[in-house]
């Protein structure tokens, strides 16, 4: 079934919360989203962390991720997610815990979502 919804990858893993295009709401006009957010996901659903242990001690934020979104125009998803995620193998993982194949979607990289420490010390440098 074709979802919408939260993710994080990690160690060729994908979790998170999908949910139906039914489910969703649209913010913006032609763009259905999930009302998941990341923070209350990571923070109400511990299910995860019984498969890697080692992320009990980290925030939502640490971990390689992203959004899944549904344009009703194109009837194609798009795809918001960290730039270290923008690879063929990572793309084929998200596609597929979402029931869509990958060409179904447009892939972006978004600021947003990044994990590179460089890029958020550059955002949140006071200059």
């Amino acid at each position: 079934m074709n979802s919408i919804g939260i993710f994080w990858l990690y160690k060729d893993t994908v979790f998170g919360h999908a949910s139906s295009i039914q489910n969703g709401f649209q913010g913006v006009a032609g763009l259905v989203d999930a009302h998941e957010t990341h923070v209350e996901c990571w923070d109400n659903n511990q299910s995860f962390r019984h498969i890697f242990p080692e992320l009990a001690h980290c925030e939502y934020q640490d971990i390689p991720r992203g959004r899944v979104l549904y344009q009703t125009q194109t009837r194609k998803f798009l795809v918001y997610l960290d730039r270290s995620l923008m690879n063929p193998a990572n793309k084929a993982l998200i596609a597929a815990f979402f029931g869509f194949k990958v060409a179904q979607a447009d892939w972006k990289a978004d600021l947003h979502y990044t994990t590179d420490t460089d890029t958020l010390r550059h955002l949140f440098s006071p200059d």
